[in-house]
């Protein structure tokens, strides 16, 4: 049987894995864009960035956490222990997680 931490770690490598390489690499480059001139951010600015950009969303739109999760993996970001409610409309202010620069 599966954990939930297991089958989490999988949906993440699903997602990375289908997600369109190209925008996978805009999606990263804004993380670390952000995370160098933010003391903090959430994915609400990685999606407006996204968007100032004209980067079209991806089919599956969870690739964005599978991308902050990859980013925290090489060390530049880390979670903090606060949330903010979102302010795009399609999460109706449900509360995020804020990201820092390490």
């Amino acid at each position: 049987m599966n954990t939930g931490t297991q089958l989490r770690n999988q949906a993440l490598v699903d997602v990375a894995v289908n997600a369109d390489p190209d925008w996978w690499q805009h999606a990263v480059n804004i993380v670390r864009d952000i995370s160098a001139t933010s003391f903090d951010f959430t994915t609400d600015d990685i999606w407006c960035e996204l968007e100032r950009r004209s980067i079209a969303t991806p089919h599956e739109p969870r690739a964005i956490g599978a991308v902050v999760v990859a980013v925290k993996r090489l060390g530049l970001i880390a979670p903090t222990n606060r949330y903010r409610p979102s302010n795009r409309p399609e999460c109706h202010a449900r509360p995020i997680r804020v990201w820092q620069a390490v």
